[in-house]
């Protein structure tokens, strides 16, 4: 569930991304807060203490982790807005998005056992019916069968109102 609410941060970096430049500028907050939770994670999932680490511990207290150099950049770039109020560049926004992207595609692999692109925010959702319409509706939208894809997505909204009346 963590890695849903991670990769949904990170999706909305990706978005601040493609904006105006002013507005791209604070995908860099997104994307550094997306990978800082995700550091979390793994120290949690391996069970190192990791409550008074900087940024660029994990990378001494976790070897396996990769980019280390590039995530050294982004969070310059981070300070750089947030402390120093110097916005980075399109190029700079660029190479974040980039270097994010290439962070999870390895790193969530490695240590999760897990593709990033399979992440999904339906992962979150509580009702197993529901759930199973979601999943099938993203399937199908992934294959072009939009009208498959409103579909179970109006079922997965019926049961989900239907479970809510049947428990009020």
């Amino acid at each position: 569930k963590r890695l849903a609410i991670i990769k949904h941060l990170y999706k909305i970096g990706l978005e601040q991304s493609k904006q105006v430049e002013t507005v791209a500028s604070f995908s860099i907050l997104s994307f550094h807060d997306s990978i800082e939770m995700f550091l979390k994670l793994l120290a949690e999932k391996k069970n190192i203490k990791s409550d008074n680490f900087n940024f660029l511990d994990y990378w001494t207290k976790i070897p396996t982790l990769t980019l280390k150099e590039s995530m050294r950049n982004l969070n310059a770039r981070r300070v750089n807005i947030k402390h120093k109020g110097i916005l980075p560049s399109k190029t700079d926004i660029e190479l974040s998005r980039v270097n994010t992207t290439d962070f999870f595609n390895q790193n969530v692999i490695a240590h999760f056992k897990i593709e990033f692109e399979s992440i999904s925010l339906i992962d979150l959702v509580a009702y197993d019916k529901v759930k199973e319409h979601l999943k099938i509706s993203q399937d199908s939208l992934n294959s072009n069968k939009i009208d498959v894809s409103i579909e179970n997505v109006a079922l997965a909204f019926d049961v989900l109102l239907n479970s809510y009346e049947e428990n009020k």
